[in-house]
């Protein structure tokens, strides 16, 4: 009878926490597209009013607490740099337009979209110097959240969401940022099917007809952080090509007219494939993103973007009477690491978890190497080209100006303290210790940084002349 009785309990209370079962968040559709609407990543409005001239950007890397500890250094800086004699900012973090942010970067970067000012009294106790990697680890083996995990829809990706929620991101939407007077937030994933990159901005949710308004930051956070093999990828419905949204006209346009002229990247026709191709929900109905450093481990592929279709911006600008854009900086905060290994030294090989976290690893290492190559590059042309037309035409008041500053690891002078950064593990938990020093070398790099004090001279000229 007592055996009887208690396997009857044992299926009462089966039955409750099945009851109980969570779900996945489900992105509500749209039914017609409106530009005028949303969390858009070029809608001009949001250019600074002080300097609408001047475009100035950070992009925040992957790395686990790492690169946002590493990045949050960075904003730490901006903020105690002072521009002085204007009304407008105070400092040089409020000249911020845009900050990008893949993986551990996208927790600081939505971080301060959220909390603008707060989050220097409230980051480091409710993020930086959290366990987060061992809290997450406890709640997947806890038994009691093994029936949530049960369900096919449901993953421990989609449990680390809630524990995000929890500590960092209290239920906060993309529809929460629209009023925020800080800086557009652009967060990424990678899809995990066809591995293009996918941008949480309204524009890309145009694409599969939802609405980015309604979707938490701790689900684009936990897709853009979503490591193979570590974490279960997010998924979202596509409902494209059932709100009236294409590609803009002038997209289609301008690629033909690149094309006539063989004028246009191969990598940016590439681009517009990508974003077609999403919009057949009847062959694709959902997408899986996966971590963000996958296609894009900086953030920084915006960047270039930016600086390549520049010119259809400033056309674009000048149809609508607005300020053509005469300066254009970015920080790239890169946390990539090269730890040492000692694989060579033992005749016992690595096992097949550390070969492929390697494996996924060095072609991530290796795209941010060419982006980064790409972006400084393609800065140097249209500065040559700035002085090229400035001396054609006799002008002193020349037409661009790109301030391209990296910061990493290998900026590190001392071997010793470089081997120290190298060698922080790729996790959700560092030492109190640890998170200081990343901090503490943001700072020290961007000080020692020729592009950055030229920066501050160039924003401050722009402060005296108005």
């Amino acid at each position: 009878m007592r055996i009887k009785i208690a396997s009857h309990a044992l299926v009462l209370i089966y039955a409750i926490l099945l009851s109980a079962c969570a779900t996945r968040s489900i992105n509500p559709p749209i039914s017609q597209v409106d530009v005028s609407e949303g969390y858009r990543f070029f809608h001009g409005s949001e250019l600074k009013a002080q300097d609408p001239a001047t475009v100035f950007m950070l992009a925040f890397s992957g790395g686990g607490t790492r690169a946002a500890a590493f990045s949050y250094g960075v904003l730490e800086a901006l903020r105690a740099t002072p521009i002085h004699g204007r009304a407008g900012a105070n400092n040089l973090l409020e000249e911020v337009d845009y900050i990008t942010g893949v993986s551990g970067g996208s927790f600081t970067a939505l971080a301060y979209g959220l909390y603008g000012e707060r989050l220097f009294e409230e980051y480091e106790a409710r993020f930086l110097k959290r366990n987060v990697q061992g809290t997450l680890f406890n709640k997947w083996i806890n038994p009691i959240n093994w029936p949530n995990m049960w369900q096919p829809t449901y993953s421990r990706s989609d449990m680390s969401q809630a524990y995000y929620d929890e500590i960092l991101f209290n239920n906060a939407t993309f529809g929460d940022l629209l009023d925020k007077k800080g800086p557009r937030i652009l967060v990424s994933a990678t899809e995990a099917a066809s591995s293009f990159r996918f941008t949480f901005s309204q524009d890309f949710f145009d694409l599969i007809c939802s609405d980015l308004s309604a979707v938490k930051l701790s689900r684009a956070a936990t897709a853009s952080s979503a490591v193979p093999i570590l974490f279960t990828p997010i998924t979202f419905n596509n409902y494209g090509l059932h709100c009236g949204a294409n590609i803009p006209a002038w997209v289609d346009e301008a690629l033909q007219l690149a094309k006539n002229k063989n004028d246009l990247p191969i990598r940016t026709l590439q681009r517009i494939r990508e974003l077609k191709s999403i919009q057949n929900s009847d062959k694709r109905p959902f997408l899986h993103l996966a971590d963000g450093g996958i296609s894009d481990n900086l953030g920084a592929r915006l960047i270039l973007e930016l600086l390549e279709a520049l010119p259809l911006i400033q056309e674009k600008r000048e149809a609508n009477g607005e300020a053509a854009i005469k300066n254009i900086a970015f920080i790239i905060v890169n946390a990539s690491s090269s730890p040492t290994l000692t694989w060579g030294t033992s005749a016992q090989p690595p096992n097949e978890f550390e070969v492929a976290l390697r494996a996924i690893g060095t072609p991530i290492d290796q795209y941010s190497y060419e982006t980064i190559s790409l972006i400084e590059d393609m800065a140097k042309a249209l500065n040559r080209s700035r002085r090229l037309q400035g001396q054609l035409n006799g002008k002193a008041d020349l037409p661009i100006t790109v301030t391209p500053i990296v910061l990493s690891f290998a900026q590190i002078e001392d071997d010793a303290e470089r081997a120290y950064f190298d060698n922080l593990p790729t996790s959700f938990v560092l030492a109190p210790e640890q998170v200081d020093r990343l901090r503490q070398l943001s700072h020290a790099l961007l000080k020692k940084s020729p592009q950055y004090q030229d920066l501050i001279q160039r924003l401050q000229l722009a402060v005296d002349r108005h």
